[in-house]
């Protein structure tokens, strides 16, 4: 779900008119940037599933209700080397960033707001690169599975690319933490036992 910087900040700047804002829907598969340019829209997901990958097709983020896309660029109106397909049938509005850009000159606190939206958003994407950058396999999962905030998946395939790794490998990992009572896991579920052993497995 949305972080509560962010939802603060879409919940202060939907209360006030904004020029030209749109709507869009989306079938089930469809690219949403085959419709729109993402550079100058702000988009919060109002129902469905809508997924984020690179320009190589890995896997960068999955939004649900109530979720944004181009926060972070908002004073940057250059398209972001992502692809955002809709997993299900997806109902979004569009916010022209020109508008809340004006918005947030007349109101102070909208910029309160975004400043902590982005102090968040950056401190997402730090600790994103600090899990990727764990070149064990087995020590990635570990500490995946030990952080705050973990996306929703649809599917273990789904982790799997999110974590830059192969699915057998995923599995293999989720296996041994399985046996030594770390985890517990089925396809629609992994649910932490013991932190602690995960920790240790981290620290290995």
């Amino acid at each position: 779900m949305l972080i509560s910087a962010m939802q603060e900040f879409l919940e202060q700047l939907m209360t006030y008119p904004i020029k030209e804002k749109g709507s869009l829907f989306l079938k089930k598969g469809r690219r949403a940037d085959d419709v729109y340019s993402d550079g100058r829209m702000i988009v919060i997901i109002d129902s469905g599933i809508l997924e984020v990958r690179s320009s190589t097709g890995g896997l960068i983020n999955i939004l649900h209700e109530g979720d944004a896309f181009g926060i972070s660029n908002l004073f940057c109106e250059e398209d972001l080397r992502t692809k955002l397909t809709a997993k299900s049938d997806c109902c979004l509005t569009l916010l022209p960033k020109t508008s809340v850009r004006a918005l947030m000159d007349e109101h102070v606190s909208l910029y309160h707001a975004y400043c902590a939206t982005v102090n968040r958003k950056l401190s997402f994407l730090l600790s994103r690169v600090s899990l990727l950058s764990i070149k064990s396999n087995r020590k990635r999962v570990a500490s995946f599975l030990l952080g705050e905030e973990m996306p929703e998946f649809s599917s273990r395939e789904e982790m799997a690319s999110y974590l830059c790794l192969g699915k057998s490998a995923l599995f293999r990992e989720l296996k041994f933490l399985s046996d030594c009572a770390a985890v517990e896991w089925n396809n629609q579920e992994i649910k932490v036992l013991d932190r602690s052993r995960l920790q240790e497995v981290l620290d290995a």
